[in-house]
């Protein structure tokens, strides 16, 4: 609003006549403006954008719009079709049920994984274990893995080919570790003993078991195309449970140059044959291998160990926990 002003009142002049004073007048004082606050237009879309609010101008103090506010949009949700997807058909599994171990029966075999063997008892349980094996297991097992045994058993071509020696007893003798690392250059300084005393959980049995079954599989083709020179014998062991029974296998292993393990192997219970196929580890001085068709269940041992009279060996079989059993090493029979 404009300021009004009070008029100025003069004081008639007194004096000369026709002259006057100019009159004064007081200033006059304007009463501030009030501007009108602007009104924003409410913001519509996605996201919401409100029109800026216009205040009209006051006159004299100047007005002072209020800012517009531009209600919020709202923007419809995306809405995506759900994926849909094929479900995977897998082939049912076999169950296993003939669990093979060079022939061993398998109720036997599975009999002794129920009832784990005691570990713990340390290496002089062994060597008392292992004599008494030995002294049941020498006489039984002398007759085998000899050229007329191989003659025999026509069914171990390859092992027959590989292991064919004029010395009935050739197998059966026993090398030391250090001859094992001269003989496969493999330069180890110190041997690494393995003990199997400690129980595996889930994940470090699944892990230990994969990595034994690869190292069997390496020497699959172990005894292809060898020949008796190409071998160093490691002996004849007798495979037993660590706290009693008889002997559920007889094993002749050996190793050749690049690490590779070969041998027979030999069931009493259903006198059957069968080859063995293996390798060593020789960053972990392990080696693993398998008996005859079975290539998923094998055996793990210290190629320290086996150069000693008694080892202990770990077996992994599909869908059993592993288990701890020896390996009693025989004497080389006299002649």
């Amino acid at each position: 609003m404009p300021g009004v002003g009070v008029p100025g009142v003069g004081r008639p002049g007194v004096g000369a006549p026709g002259i006057g004073a100019p009159g004064i007048g007081a200033p006059g004082i304007g009463v501030p403006g009030i501007g009108v606050p602007g009104i924003g237009v409410p913001g519509i879309g996605v996201p919401g954008i409100g029109v800026p609010g216009i205040g009209v101008p006051g006159i004299g103090v100047p007005g002072i719009g209020a800012p517009g506010v531009g209600a919020p949009g709202v923007g419809l949700p995306g809405v995506g079709a759900p994926g849909v997807g094929v479900p995977g058909v897998g082939a049912p599994g076999t169950p296993r049920t003939n669990l093979r171990l060079g022939g061993v029966d398998p109720a036997r075999f599975q009999n002794v994984l129920r009832n784990p063997p005691n570990v713990a008892n340390g290496q002089q349980a062994w060597n008392d274990r292992a004599q008494q094996a030995r002294s049941q297991a020498q006489n039984v097992a002398q007759d085998l893995f000899t050229p007329g045994w191989r003659r025999e058993n026509p069914q171990l071509t390859a092992a027959s080919a590989a292991f064919n020696h004029p010395n009935d007893y050739h197998w059966w003798q026993a090398n030391n570790f250090a001859s094992v690392s001269v003989w496969t250059d493999a330069a180890w300084n110190q041997p690494i003993p393995y003990a199997y005393g400690a129980p595996q959980d889930a994940a470090a049995a699944n892990q230990a078991q994969f990595a034994a079954n690869q190292l069997a599989a390496a020497g699959n083709q172990a005894l292809v195309g060898k020949d008796r020179q190409d071998w160093l014998p490691l002996g004849v062991y007798a495979l037993v449970p660590e706290e009693k029974g008889p002997a559920a296998l007889y094993v002749q292993l050996a190793v050749d140059k690049k690490g590779f393990v070969g041998g027979s192997a030999y069931n009493p219970d259903s006198k059957t044959p069968s080859t063995v196929q293996g390798k060593i580890d020789a960053k972990t001085q392990t080696v693993a291998w398998s008996i005859g068709d079975d290539s998923r269940t094998v055996m793990e041992a210290g190629i320290s160990n086996l150069t000693q009279d008694v080892a202990p060996v770990r077996i992994y079989a599909p869908n059993q926990a592993s288990q701890t059993w020896l390996l009693v090493r025989l004497q080389e029979p006299v002649k």
